[in-house]
């Protein structure tokens, strides 16, 4: 090694921690001077030493314009030769249908949700829960949706205790790994997606979603303001695209 140079913001003008570098480097032939250091000459390095050390000044504020300069036109504008480079159309982050639900969007068969009802000839006669008669309707909407196969339930490792166990007449959890004989309806092809973690069934369901398909997110009060600002985010996002594209879109 010859040079060691410090430019920059920290390397113009911390002196403790260009000293602190490059002692301990004295292997190397380096001789400090910290009198130099302290001063902010240009070479920091003892007269003699084997590597020198320089302090070169930036003009950061000049630096940058001109470099970005290089790659205008006469009114501001990304040269063609870079603009060029840019994809086009459907290629478009924004507006590649792989990635925007609102084109390629597919109607959710649902069934009748009235026929689910408890009947109650008399209040305080009957003893329901209503999540057990939803879960009897997700189950039918799987099987609804069974060739489009594109319905997802993302839960953070509660399906049974929310009351929706009986989606698992039909469906399985999703899991890729190896099973063993105690695994409870698992499988590499399961629409259930559970996973202990609200932010990753959240961010499962959004992407989900922006590939033109449908899912439920389940969570209750305790745990949904654990990723309520993503779920208000997508939310705002969702509002935008509809206005951008001009196409429907699936709401988490």
């Amino acid at each position: 090694m010859e040079t060691i140079v410090f430019t920059g913001g920290v390397g113009e003008h911390a002196a403790p921690v260009r000293e602190k570098i490059c002692r301990g480097l004295e292997y190397l032939g380096l001789q400090f001077d910290g009198k130099r250091n302290a001063a902010h000459e240009a070479v920091i390095s003892a007269e003699g030493s084997r590597v020198v050390v320089q302090v070169i000044s930036t003009d950061e504020d000049l630096v940058m314009p001109a470099t970005s300069s290089r790659h205008l036109d006469e009114n501001g504008r990304l040269i063609e030769d870079l603009a060029s480079h840019a994809p086009k159309g459907n290629r478009r982050m924004g507006a590649n249908p792989h990635a925007n639900g609102g084109t390629l969007l597919k109607p959710l068969n649902l069934p009748d949700y009235a026929k689910y009802a408890v009947p109650v000839d008399a209040p305080a006669t009957e003893r329901h829960e209503s999540t057990r008669q939803f879960g009897k309707m997700l189950s039918d909407v799987f099987i609804l949706n069974k060739a489009e196969a594109n319905f997802r339930i993302t839960c953070p490792d509660e399906t049974n205790f929310n009351r929706l166990g009986d989606v698992f007449a039909v469906e399985n959890r999703c899991f890729s790994g190896r099973t063993i004989s105690v695994d409870d309806h698992v499988s590499a092809e399961g629409r259930v997606m559970e996973v202990l973690s609200e932010h990753l069934c959240e961010g499962w369901l959004e992407g989900y979603l922006l590939t033109g398909r449908h899912g439920l997110d389940v969570t209750y009060e305790a745990f949904a303001m654990v990723s309520a600002s993503m779920t208000v985010q997508h939310t705002n996002g969702s509002k935008k695209r509809v206005v951008w594209s001009g196409a429907r879109r699936s709401r988490p």
